[in-house]
């Protein structure tokens, strides 16, 4: 049987509000499930969050995502905006783009001479 309990990390939430830390976990359990089923084993999420320029009207938040998966290799995406959401958005997708991009099977022939065919007329 397989254990698919959510193991997710987070390094940096005293820097957030409330609303932020709740947000932040809603979108890393949802993207949680789908890079599981990409990795197809236990995975666990681990986050940093970091927050720039603190004392102005608006913050930056900067958060880097590493995946941890045994006998997989490590994945990692790294993103920074003024909007919390959706620099976990872009992070997320992005890691999630990397390891399908990675993990792929078909063969497309990447890397590979295709045989060249000429039109004749």
């Amino acid at each position: 049987m397989r254990n698919t309990q959510a193991i997710i990390r987070y390094t940096g939430l005293k820097n957030l509000t409330s609303s932020e830390k709740r947000t932040a976990e809603k979108l890393a359990s949802q993207y949680h499930a789908k890079i599981q089923e990409a990795l197809d084993r236990t995975t666990t999420l681990k986050f940093h969050f970091k927050v720039h320029d603190e004392e102005g009207k608006k913050k930056k938040y900067s958060v880097t995502v590493e995946t941890v998966a045994a006998n997989r290799q490590p994945f990692s995406a790294s993103r920074a905006d003024w909007d919390l959401a959706r620099t976990m958005h872009r992070a997320l997708k992005y890691l999630e783009r990397e390891i399908k991009k990675k993990l792929r099977t078909d063969d497309k022939g990447i890397g590979t001479k295709r045989a060249r065919t000429r039109i004749r007329k």
